[in-house]
């Protein structure tokens, strides 16, 4: 019988450096940084036209989307499991706001009494253990505004 592998954490992610933005400083010639900005870029770019003014990162790590998001003049919030994250978070995106929770969580609505325009989730599903995934996406959209 195989050894049942455990399921990892939030702080198994423990952010040592933040790494996103580390990211950005290193040679903007290399690919996978050049990806990765396109692709945050374009994430910024939809939330931006989509007029939305207030937005809502679920997993938001270091806080480098939210500080792409922050630079278009758009209000954030953050949420990660990370408390690392959340301290570089906290530290690079000082606009921002940051909180420490996990999306599975009942209270998780209880930290947004304010609806917002927008939420994001970049490389967040995947975290979600399968049979949490409704319950968690659930949570997710409640904080939106309707409409």
């Amino acid at each position: 019988m195989a050894a049942q592998k455990p399921e990892l954490t939030a702080d198994d992610y423990a952010y040592r450096l933040p790494d996103h933005w580390i990211l950005e400083e290193k040679d903007s010639s290399s690919h996978f940084p050049m990806m990765y900005h396109a692709y945050v870029d374009r994430v910024a770019s939809l939330v931006e036209q989509s007029g939305a003014k207030s937005v809502l990162e679920v997993g938001c790590g270091d806080g480098y989307n939210c500080g792409r998001l922050a630079a278009r003049g758009l209000g954030v919030v953050g949420i990660d499991g990370s408390s690392n994250g959340i301290k570089y978070a906290t530290i690079l995106v000082p606009k921002g706001r940051f909180y420490r929770g996990d999306v599975r969580d009942e209270d998780f609505t209880t930290n947004f009494p304010d609806p917002f325009d927008a939420v994001i989730l970049v490389e967040v599903l995947e975290h979600i253990p399968p049979a949490d995934c409704v319950d968690a996406l659930r949570n997710i959209v409640a904080p939106l505004k309707s409409g």
